[in-house]
């Protein structure tokens, strides 16, 4: 064989061999994890496209809070996990690395990992986004912009106060922030628990979920309530009457970061999708 000929199979080889590639990662389709509402929106909508298109490959959404996601990793440890990406907001990394329900994050394979800022990078997988909570409120209804938690608690919002439920990020740091207010600390939550029971006369609506709670304030039935200013400002781009407050004993805030799940079924597509 000449040199052209040579050439040319080796390129034909390697050719084959990339598409032999795609053609088994169209086979495969990667489960990852994605909290409900505007999460999974996004992650439908956006990412999950851009994975197809970069690997062939198919992507299930698994739509679940975080707390829940590590309930059903620790039922599944030891055998196949229900998903292969996680998202956890920071609270639950710490217990899923603890538990070994993550591995750390292949720095090696992720090309585009050394772009991220430094308070990005983490061992466990990276930060994607950081939210920060304040007082959420409807400007057609409240003219000046609350200056405190406490201002919930007025009679004049009886009926008016949302809440969401605390078994998402979003009630757990409100929860925390307030049993720091009122005195408490980790060993004993009471005195966020009695100061929740004092508001119950002016909550209107309490939301199963966060996607929930985006539709009460697209239907106006609360007016003030614990927010997050991402999803404040979704909302206002679809122009929904809400702005973010931020109380004068400052702001609570959290990171939300993709994780790589142990003994995950498509380890190399998760790290691509992340």
């Amino acid at each position: 064989m000449d040199r052209r000929g040579l050439l040319v199979g080796t390129a034909a080889l390697g050719a084959t061999s990339l598409l032999s590639a795609r053609a088994l990662a169209q086979a495969k389709t990667l489960v990852a994890a994605t909290f409900p509402g505007t999460w999974n929106e996004a992650h439908r909508n956006i990412l999950a496209p851009a994975f197809r298109r970069a690997t062939g490959a198919t992507v299930t959404q698994s739509i679940i809070l975080g707390t829940d996601q590590v309930a059903r990793l620790q039922a599944a440890k030891g055998s196949r996990p229900p998903f292969d990406v996680a998202i956890f907001d920071s609270p639950q990394v710490l217990d899923a690395a603890r538990e070994g329900l993550i591995v750390e994050y292949p720095v090696a394979k992720s090309p585009h990992y050394a772009e991220l800022l430094p308070g990005f990078q983490d061992k466990w997988g990276p930060k994607i986004t950081i939210q920060v909570i304040g007082i959420g409120y409807n400007p057609k209804k409240i003219a000046t912009a609350p200056k405190s938690w406490d201002e919930l608690w007025e009679p004049k919002y009886k009926g008016r106060v949302g809440l969401t439920a605390l078994n998402s990020q979003l009630g757990i740091a409100f929860l925390a922030e307030l049993n720091r207010l009122k005195g408490g600390d980790e060993g004993n939550f009471e005195p966020a628990f009695k100061a929740l029971r004092e508001l119950l006369p002016n909550v209107g609506a309490i939301a199963a979920n966060l996607g929930a709670y985006a539709t009460l304030w697209q239907q106006e039935q609360i007016d003030i309530a614990p927010y997050n200013f991402n999803f404040v400002q979704t909302l206002k781009g679809k122009d929904v009457p809400v702005e973010l407050a931020i109380p004068a004993s400052g702001p609570v805030g959290w990171s939300t970061s993709l994780h790589l799940v142990t003994n995950a079924a498509e380890p190399e597509l998760a790290v691509k999708y992340i």
